[in-house]
């Protein structure tokens, strides 16, 4: 019988890890973004404007982050199932980035 708790390589523990980092800063900053977007008495554009260029480099950086975890799971092919496991986290991030963008974009205030 296999040991189900073995000892994964350090370079696989490092890549299992850099998805949760990246979609946990990148959610914490967004959501934060989204609550202030609703809750500031400044124009919509001071802070829209702040999320908007958040929302553009967070998709971009969990975008390239996603990719390389995919390169990487072809390498490790061994542990390929566990790093996109990881990186579909990434594209939980982008998906709630969107879904964050429709609800400003379809409230009363203007974005600009």
């Amino acid at each position: 019988m296999e040991n189900q708790n073995l000892e994964l390589p350090r370079e696989i523990e490092i890549l299992k890890q850099i998805p949760v980092w990246v979609f946990g800063i990148s959610f914490i900053i967004g959501t934060i973004l989204f609550i202030l977007y609703f809750i500031d008495n400044k124009p919509p554009y001071e802070v829209g404007g702040y999320g908007i260029i958040y929302t553009i480099v967070a998709y971009l950086v969990n975008g390239i982050v996603f990719i390389g975890l995919a390169i990487a799971s072809f390498i490790y092919k061994e542990y390929q199932t566990n790093i996109l496991a990881r990186a579909t986290l990434l594209l939980l991030n982008i998906l709630i980035s969107i879904i964050y963008f429709l609800i400003i974009a379809s409230c009363e205030k203007t974005i600009y």
